[in-house]
């Protein structure tokens, strides 16, 4: 969490410096605002992944996955709400921003659970998955010339100041991403617990205990004695 906020607060002092205006008013501070954002969004769905992926193995991935999303959500909320000071966004703008974030940071948790779950090379294909997550939606768009955002495609129209309603594309494609994201984790935690189950860790037969064991233990400990 430490990290987390340090990086931050390193992004709002670098975006600062680069497109800090001279005098604050709500148009200027725009582009900070939304290179804040993309930073945040970056930590969520890059930063924080790598970090994950290249600790030390964890005993309850699923539980450890979940627990870094609702931390990191949480110290979101404490620099997305004071934002919407500066650049006059509504509550619902705020809402959305948080929705989106969520649900992206979601659907990259999943990977995480999964690389958590295997050994190296295993975190390392979890770790490709979620670059390519970000990366999917711009090669349709381009290709195919359907509207398919990526994550800070969408953060970036929605930080638009004074949004009266979420354009159509952004809510399909949020939509999309939220189902995707459900889905992927109902199917997830339901084949990996099968297979928990139906593979054991400890499958060898139990030992059949011997019944002269306590004679030679007690001869033993009279034979010590003697000595």
């Amino acid at each position: 969490m430490l990290a987390w906020c340090g990086w931050l607060l390193c992004s709002w002092a670098i975006n600062w410096m680069i497109d800090g205006p001279v005098f604050t008013s709500n148009d200027n501070m725009l582009p900070v605002v939304r290179w804040m954002m993309m930073s945040a969004m970056l930590g969520m769905t890059l930063i924080w992944p790598a970090c994950r992926l290249t600790w030390c193995c964890e005993t309850k991935p699923a539980a450890r996955a979940w627990w870094d999303f609702v931390c990191l959500m949480l110290v979101l909320q404490v620099v997305v709400w004071p934002l919407r000071l500066l650049v006059n966004w509504s509550n619902a703008q705020v809402w959305w921003i948080n929705i989106v974030v969520a649900a992206w940071s979601l659907l990259i948790t999943l990977w995480v659970y999964l690389g958590l779950h295997n050994n190296h090379r295993g975190r390392t294909l979890a770790m490709i998955v979620c670059v390519l997550t970000l990366m999917v939606p711009v090669v349709i768009q381009r290709t195919s010339g359907v509207p398919c955002h990526d994550p800070f495609t969408m953060l970036w129209i929605i930080c638009e100041p004074r949004l009266s309603e979420l354009p159509h594309d952004v809510m399909v494609n949020l939509v999309a991403i939220i189902a995707l994201a459900t889905a992927g984790w109902v199917f997830a935690l339901f084949t990996v617990k099968n297979r928990d189950v139906s593979s054991p860790p400890d499958a060898s037969p139990p030992t059949k205990a011997d019944p002269n064991a306590s004679t030679r233990y007690d001869s033993s400990t009279q034979d010590s004695q003697t000595f």
